[in-house]
């Protein structure tokens, strides 16, 4: 009997970014992601790791100065998005000092 042979699919980095980028909208476990998107768990957590290791050589460390408007009750005011995709929600205006401390 003739043994089947597992192809590899090559993935692009921009790829690879898009389907980060799909998941941290989606709102689902990685797990209920990787199911839907027909991806391998481990494949994933692979490019996860590495993203978040991995600094965004498109950040620029330089504060720029925004105006919020007043949001809903429970709605955040603001919400700071960081390199390694993890959300940062306020529910009241932080202070600068935090944020950059955050940051570095």
């Amino acid at each position: 009997m003739e043994k089947s042979k597992r192809t590899r699919r090559k993935w692009s980095k921009k790829q690879i970014s898009n389907i980060l980028t799909r998941y941290h909208r989606s709102g689902k476990s990685k797990r209920e992601f990787c199911d839907l998107e027909g991806i391998s768990y481990a494949t994933f957590g692979n490019w996860y790791r590495n993203k978040r290791s991995t600094p965004d050589k498109h950040f620029k460390k330089d504060f720029i100065q925004v105006r919020l408007e007043a949001g809903h009750a429970g709605e955040p005011v603001a919400e700071l998005i960081l390199g390694n995709g993890r959300i940062l929600k306020f529910y009241s205006m932080p202070d600068a000092g935090f944020v950059k401390s955050v940051l570095q």
